[in-house]
């Protein structure tokens, strides 16, 4: 059983976790009973994610942290971030399918039931230890003791009108995951009968706008649209205050609330964040011609290589991949390039309750690997591995590639934390569109506005807290407008050194063609779970 100390924390949008230990696959104990409370099977089915910058090096930079170098859970090669080290190849996903997913930041009463394991023919693994504050198979949540009336029962199990964090591990602790509670809500355009006013504005933007919202969520905990909101451009083509007060209620014109998941993956590093890929794979960006080293033409098409022989790391290549060539050559096998956050993420493409509307394929951003916005299907060939258009796979969140997309949806997170004095913690997010972190209630990331990928973060260290936020980037996806550092103190959030409180995220997805998200968490307390009142 692998113990979780203390995790990373970083950003795309629905959020965090605050519990550690082994779960892993719904095994029985000694006498072979295969009956738990909750938890995953293996490491866990992710369900939606987004976003995804290129990583520079150490958790809190700025640039973002997509392209970690660690491989994704199921994936069989290695990969290296931009400026990180070569991952470990392999990696193999805990066996069996998913079990009940008790506890895991989710409504009380979905711990606790008896779920039969999948297959997989592993060898059973015995039920933790309740109150060791590891949580393992057999528990919902562990918050280090074993009496009830703390939200999490003696028996381990989620308490009527609770939810718990929950982190979860596959059996041998290799391969750790957060699966995070969200609550989408659906929308039809601004243009469709009984429409929204504020969805799909157009395509000229300039970025994303500050202000748009108040500084202190209402009574309801949600956003405030403020006077700088307009229906202008510039005032982020928002209708007033009623309209606004629909993204994140369940009364029409939205949907009913839709409930969802994201799943954070540990990427070796203490940091946890989403990913692309069904069973945790990262997304790989595009490869050229020098990625392959040094080609020699091998022949004619179609006859192998039988003018030049491979080296040790490498193979022939018929026809010749790296220069598009319909002859034969030699040449090195790639790194693959790849990135954590998803370039495509459409998590309620076809989730119950969705409304009818004009579907459309999705456009991939410069800050996953590939120029020019390609469509899905025009890349979805050159895809290493290539994905042909008649042939889609399914993705954490939609099948890939698709051509129809549900756009015109909000995100609603909320994660619990307990704060320490001496705690360095740091969320950070890349995606599009609207996007607003809430810490204890009042605003820290602001990027509101609909507008391509952009970075921001959220730092706490010790006393001194820190929002930072990109405003627009080029096509290239480096940053040309920023705003300025955001800082304050934990006195000025409200915050106390050894009690619990949310960090709320508010996403939209208000304008076609795309849609990304990355979130990544790192420095957060996941020794146990930690249960909160509703």
């Amino acid at each position: 059983m692998r113990v979780l100390g203390v995790v990373g924390f970083c950003l795309s949008v629905a959020l965090f976790v605050v519990a550690e230990g082994c779960g892993g696959q719904s095994h029985g104990d000694d006498d072979d009973s295969s009956t738990r409370s909750g938890g995953m099977s293996g490491v866990g089915d992710p369900q939606e994610s987004k976003g995804g910058a290129p990583s520079s090096g150490a958790p809190g930079a700025n640039a973002g942290i997509a392209g970690s170098g660690a491989q994704g859970v199921t994936a069989g090669h290695g990969g290296q971030s931009d400026g990180g080290a070569t991952s470990s190849h392999g990696g193999t996903a805990g066996g069996g399918g998913a079990a009940a997913q008790g506890g895991a930041l989710g409504n009380a009463g979905q711990g606790g039931e008896a779920s039969q394991g999948g297959g997989g023919g592993e060898e059973s693994t015995p039920a933790g230890i309740c109150g060791d504050g590891e949580l393992a198979a057999g528990e919902a949540c562990d918050d280090g003791n074993a009496e009830d009336g703390d939200g999490c029962s003696a028996t381990c199990s989620v308490e009527a009108g609770h939810i718990c964090n929950a982190a979860r591990c596959d059996p041998d602790g290799t391969h750790c995951s957060y699966t995070l509670a969200a609550t989408f809500r659906d929308f039809n355009a601004s243009t469709a009968t009984g429409g929204h006013p504020d969805f799909q504005p157009g395509y000229a933007s300039d970025g994303a706008i500050q202000g748009l919202v108040q500084e202190l969520l209402d009574a309801d905990g949600k956003p405030v649209q403020s006077t700088k909101a307009t229906t202008s451009a510039t005032g982020g083509f928002m209708h007033g205050q009623t309209a606004f007060a629909q993204w994140y209620r369940d009364a029409p014109p939205s949907s009913k609330p839709i409930a969802g998941e994201i799943v954070l993956w540990d990427d070796g590093t203490g940091r946890f964040t989403n990913r692309w890929g069904a069973h945790g794979e990262q997304w790989h960006g595009a490869l050229t011609p020098n990625d392959y080293g040094v080609v020699t033409l091998g022949g004619p098409g179609g006859t192998g290589c039988e003018y030049c022989t491979p080296t040790a790391t490498g193979m022939c290549y018929d026809p010749c991949i790296p220069f598009g060539s319909a002859s034969a050559c030699c040449a090195e096998i790639p790194t693959p390039k790849v990135f954590d956050g998803n370039p495509l993420f459409f998590p309620i493409d076809s989730a119950p309750g969705i409304l009818s509307e004009p579907r459309f394929e999705g456009k991939v951003p410069a800050q996953y690997g590939w120029s020019g916005w390609p469509d899905e299907t025009d890349m979805s060939p050159d895809y290493d591995p290539p994905v042909p258009v008649d042939a889609p796979i399914e993705t954490a969140t939609a099948p890939f590639p698709s051509t129809t997309h549900n756009f015109s949806f909000t995100t609603e997170v909320t994660y619990w934390f307990t704060y320490a004095a001496d705690m360095n913690a740091i969320f950070e997010f890349t995606g599009d569109d609207d996007l607003w972190v809430f810490l204890n209630g009042h605003l820290a990331v602001d990027m509101g506005s609909w507008h391509v990928p952009t970075n921001g973060t959220l730092t706490i260290a010790g006393d001194q807290i820190t929002a930072t936020a990109q405003l627009n980037v080029d096509d290239t996806g480096q940053a040309t407008k920023t705003a300025p550092p955001k800082n304050g103190t934990a006195e000025t959030y409200g915050l106390v050194s050894g009690n619990a409180y949310p960090i709320k995220v508010f996403h939209a997805e208000r304008q076609a063609e795309g849609s990304s998200f990355r979130i990544s968490i790192a420095g957060f307390d996941v020794g146990k779970s930690l249960c909160v009142a509703e």
